[in-house]
């Protein structure tokens, strides 16, 4: 979900994931059972009820039925820059929610920082969920990105984000190296079946505090190889 001027390179992202998407649970569940799931709803139960919530790169749409089951939002807006990832995540939602639920959500192919409606949307979110999304982006990409969807939360909003990391080397089930190398293997994987120009992940953390969000909760699997955090944007913080 880019800047215009990279905007053949994420075409070719969208083909791509458009490729995958039917197959694309099948290959989660194949490759690492219930866990990344496990690891999206990890703090669910710590939002409290949200008036509105925005959803960029869902994926098949598993995390949004399970935001709405549990009651956390009151609508929430879905965009991904691949329309076959968005039609199963509509079509997933059509199946697990009830009709009123569904109601309550929009279903967009957007890009992101460049979408035109959410210019117009910005400070209208009280909560923005990243689940496996900004690792898709180079060092270069994510600013913006970041200083996108922060802009769309309004002060006091909450941003809940689920993803990889590299771990940390404390003799757990998990090396460092192992780690990094179940990493670099998933980057190859997308490079070659999606033509995604990121090639290790972006260092989020200390870009979260630089613009005023604080850590709320988190938690960490496998040596920190996966977590799931929870922060709130500065009363303060306009961008």
């Amino acid at each position: 979900m880019p800047p215009n001027d990279s905007a053949p390179e994420w075409r070719r992202v969208s083909r791509g994931f458009d490729r995958l998407a039917p197959v694309y649970d099948w290959m989660l569940r194949l490759s690492s059972g219930r866990l990344l799931p496990r690891v999206r709803r990890a703090l669910l139960d710590t939002l409290p009820v949200c008036r509105r919530a925005l959803i960029p790169g869902e994926g098949t749409g598993e995390f949004l039925c399970d935001l709405l089951r549990a009651g956390r939002v009151e609508r929430a807006t879905v965009i991904d820059v691949s329309s076959g990832m968005l039609n199963r995540a509509r079509s997933r939602a059509a199946r697990e929610l009830t009709e009123e639920q569904l109601a309550r959500v929009t279903f967009r192919t957007a890009a992101l920082p460049d979408d035109p409606e959410l210019a117009q949307s910005r400070g209208g979110y009280d909560l923005v969920c990243t689940n496996f999304f900004l690792d898709v982006f180079t060092g270069q990409q994510i600013d913006a990105v970041l200083n996108e969807l922060s802009a769309q939360l309004a002060p006091g909003g909450l941003w809940y984000v689920s993803d990889f990391a590299y771990p940390e080397h404390k003799g757990g089930r998990l090396s460092a190296a192992g780690g990094r190398l179940i990493i670099n293997f998933l980057y190859l994987f997308f490079a070659l079946s999606c033509g995604l120009a990121a090639r290790q992940l972006p260092e989020t953390e200390s870009r979260f505090r630089e613009r005023g969000f604080q850590l709320l909760a988190e938690r960490k699997f496998l040596g920190g190889l996966l977590f799931a955090r929870v922060y709130r944007k500065s009363d303060e913080n306009s961008q």
